[in-house]
């Protein structure tokens, strides 16, 4: 997938964000013309992650990980 060992492809290795728009930013980058399936909101280790399972062009299915504590909870 990526040469980055933030790649999306678990806990470990999520992406690092700080907003929601910026998770559809990537994986617009990164998987250009996939469907949106759903989006769950995941705590591992009490730590906040959104899970989006998305459809890719080639017709896979994939679960990318976004960590999300950054922003998460924030300002409230």
């Amino acid at each position: 997938l990526l040469k980055n060992k933030k790649d999306g492809t678990s806990f470990k290795k999520a992406v690092i964000v700080t907003s929601i728009h910026q998770e559809y930013e990537w994986l617009d980058k990164y998987f250009p013309g996939h469907q949106f399936i759903k989006q769950s909101l995941i705590f591992e280790k009490e730590q906040p992650y959104d899970v989006l399972e998305i459809k890719t062009i080639d017709g896979e299915s994939l679960n990318i990980y976004f960590d999300i504590s950054n922003f998460f909870r924030k300002g409230f």
